[in-house]
């Protein structure tokens, strides 16, 4: 067993949390994509849709990532106490 505990660790550590670090900041970036746009296009009415359009999407990125990693460490809390929490923030 603690062969396989350190194994998901390392999985979890070295490509799972860089995977959803850089979801994160594409989200992010999303948003703040689609607010620029908002504001640069805002006196046309396609740009504005497309701008909240965007940062519509980039929104619904983060709640679903940070559902993820919430429902993730509730599991692993759940579980074992000693279990390395996903995403430490």
């Amino acid at each position: 067993m603690d062969e396989l505990e350190l194994f998901l660790t390392r999985v979890f550590d070295n490509v799972i949390t860089p995977i959803v670090t850089v979801l994160f900041f594409l989200a992010t970036a999303l948003m703040l994509f689609g607010l620029v746009e908002y504001l640069a296009k805002s006196s046309e009415a396609e740009g504005r849709t497309e701008g909240r359009r965007h940062m519509f999407w980039g929104v619904m990125g983060l709640v679903i990532m940070f559902s993820a990693v919430a429902l993730v460490n509730i599991i692993c809390g759940f579980f074992d106490n000693q279990c390395t929490t996903f995403l430490r923030f």
